[in-house]
C-alpha cells in the first residue's frame, strides 16, 4: 500500500514489522508529500471525498520477497482539483505499508 496520508502528524505513520521481518522495533513511514499536503488538516468525510478525486498512477516493480527495498514512481495527473501539475515523484521503502505490517501511534493513514 502507498502511504498517501496519515495523522496526527502531517504524513507520518509508525509501523511495526514483526510479522514480516522479525523485528520489534517500530519504524517510521512518511506519506508521500503531494498527496499528503492536500489531506492536512482534513477529517473522516473530507479525507474519503478528495483520496475520491485523486488521480494518478504508481510504477513499480512486480510484487517479490524483498521487504526491505523498493523503488516507484508516482505520476500525478496534471489536470483536476487538486492542480498536482503532472508531478513525477519517487517513492521507496519509506513510503510503503507492506501487507502485515501493524499501525501503532497512529491515529489514521
Amino acid at each position: 500500500l502507498l502511504l498517501l496520508g496519515a495523522s496526527p502528524e502531517a504524513g507520518s505513520a509508525w509501523v511495526n514489522t514483526k510479522p514480516l521481518d522479525g523485528e520489534s522495533d517500530t519504524k517510521l513511514r512518511m506519506a508521500v508529500a503531494p498527496t499528503s499536503l492536500q489531506l492536512e488538516g482534513l477529517r473522516g468525510p473530507e479525507v474519503a471525498e478528495r483520496l475520491a478525486r485523486f488521480d494518478g498512477t504508481l510504477l513499480c516493480e512486480l510484487p517479490n520477497d524483498k521487504v526491505n527495498d523498493f523503488v516507484g514512481r508516482l505520476q500525478l495527473c496534471p489536470s483536476g482539483p487538486h492542480k498536482f501539475g503532472g508531478a513525477r515523484v519517487t517513492v521507496d521503502r519509506d513510503n510503503m505499508l507492506l501487507r502485515g505490517c501493524q499501525l501503532r501511534n497512529t491515529e489514521a493513514a
